[in-house]
């Protein structure tokens, strides 16, 4: 049962959430936590943190949590202040977006946009962009450039598989390594080693398999076990399709089905 003297991840949080002077003002029926400090109000579930925890049974990941908690709150800068750390990044269609920019990828992700600071990510909603003066296109374009950046800052890893190559992005920004996708830099990255168009697969935000399109049919009966488990066990799934990524864009070519989903 979760919320008890024996939940160390709800008792680690609670320290580390108190350190930067915010108290537990309730628990919801839903078991999500409620935050205070000051006027300060959020509200948070921890079932993203137990199962990273879970996953890296690593305690930073839950002081690095309570340190976004606790950027939360703070303002986000002008526009030239903040515009080299905003980025697009990806996240399931199903979600209720309200006014957060945001635009379809394929039927199951769609792209929003974040500001960045330290550890904090803030989603960006129509009412920043009007703060900020300026348009959507603004902003994409802007995130579009960080992301350029990032990508081609990243290395291409080759593991071969019965002689066969498989690419996987190792990069220090973790976080965005599905986004790359997005990235018109791509193509250059992966192109001696893979060609172009590629495949690819991205269940979660921080794992992404690349393969060329002579390999496709190989490596997509191979990876999809790996993805379902990615996707059901990371706290920030994105998608279980099997995605094409060419000059005009992302395609979703098909799916790996859950043990609930029809096939």
């Amino acid at each position: 049962m979760h919320f008890t003297e024996n939940d160390f991840v709800f008792q680690l949080f609670k320290k580390a959430i108190a350190g930067y002077g915010f108290v537990i003002s309730s628990i919801t029926d839903d078991e999500r936590v409620c935050v205070v400090k000051g006027d300060f109000e959020l509200t948070v579930s921890l079932d993203n943190l137990r199962k990273e925890f879970s996953q890296e049974n690593d305690e930073n990941v839950i002081s690095e949590f309570a340190e976004a908690i606790a950027s939360a709150g703070e303002e986000i800068p002008t526009w030239e202040v903040a515009k080299d750390k905003v980025f697009p990044s990806l996240f399931p269609s199903d979600y209720d977006y309200g006014e957060f920019v945001n635009f379809p990828v394929t039927e199951l992700f769609n792209t929003v946009f974040v500001y960045e600071e330290k550890l904090s990510k803030k989603w960006i909603d129509e009412a920043q962009v009007e703060k900020w003066s300026i348009d959507n296109e603004t902003l994409v374009r802007h995130a579009n450039v960080n992301l350029d950046k990032e990508v081609e800052k990243a290395s291409l890893e080759i593991e071969l598989i019965e002689g066969k190559k498989l690419g996987l992005l190792e990069t220090t920004e973790e976080t965005k390594k599905s986004a790359f996708l997005l990235s018109k830099k791509l193509k250059d990255k992966v192109r001696k080693e893979l060609g172009w168009p590629i495949y690819a697969v991205i269940p979660v935000r921080d794992f992404v398999y690349l393969f060329s399109e002579e390999d496709s049919e190989f490596f997509i009966e191979r990876v999809g076990g790996v993805v379902l488990q990615e996707y059901n066990e990371s706290g920030y799934p994105i998608t279980t399709e099997i995605l094409k990524c060419t000059d005009d864009g992302i395609i979703a070519i098909g799916k790996y089905a859950n043990d609930e989903e029809e096939s």
